[in-house]
């Protein structure tokens, strides 16, 4: 009798064990996915604040400078030093009159340049933001909108809008497709500096 209750009680607790290791196995990938899921999220999330201060932080600078012909290239220099590390991601930047359109550039911006509207900006023109300023202005990279005409008046000041588009690949690829393109936008008064 004492035998029979001992067996009885090591069959139960074998038991036990297979039925936790079944749960284990059910529940682990679970947690593995919403793992990768929340370390994916805060990456992205890193990535929106860092592609936003980008865009503030040229727009910022844009403005002070407003028409200054080197306006663009400073803007897209102080733009590449926040996205450094990343910068290789960078799809483009636009700098585009935001005057009664609120924060969002003409539709056509996205795609290229448009006379007397924006300016814009792929890894080809950015990479020449080091040049020298004659050097900058002989490449007319910033003549389709530019900066010496971008105050009509103090008493009607322009508004400058920076659109900063950053390509973002997916590290764990557990979300569909290649990633997300993050986007960041900024308008600002433009503010030259008296003198």
């Amino acid at each position: 009798m004492v035998k029979s209750r001992l067996l009885r009680r090591r069959t139960g607790q074998r038991s036990e064990r297979g039925a936790v290791l079944v749960e284990l196995t059910m529940v682990v990938p679970i947690l593995i996915l919403i793992t990768l899921g929340m370390l994916e999220t805060g990456l992205a999330w890193r990535d929106h604040v860092t592609v936003t201060q980008a865009a503030r932080q040229g727009a910022r600078v844009a403005s002070h400078l407003a028409d200054d012909p080197q306006a663009d290239q400073e803007a897209l220099k102080s733009i590449m030093a926040v996205l450094a590390p990343e910068s290789g991601r960078l799809d483009f930047v636009v700098i585009y009159e935001a005057n009664g359109s609120g924060d969002v550039p003409d539709a056509n911006c996205l795609t290229g340049s448009v006379a007397g509207v924006c300016n814009w900006y792929g890894p080809t023109e950015i990479a020449d933001i080091n040049v020298t300023d004659a050097v900058w202005q002989s490449l007319d990279h910033d003549a389709d909108w530019d900066p010496s005409t971008r105050i009509d008046s103090l008493t009607n000041p322009d508004h400058l809008g920076i659109h900063v588009q950053f390509n973002r690949p997916w590290i764990t690829r557990i979300f569909p497709g290649d990633g997300l393109k993050i986007t960041g936008k900024t308008v600002m008064r433009l503010e030259p500096e008296p003198g």
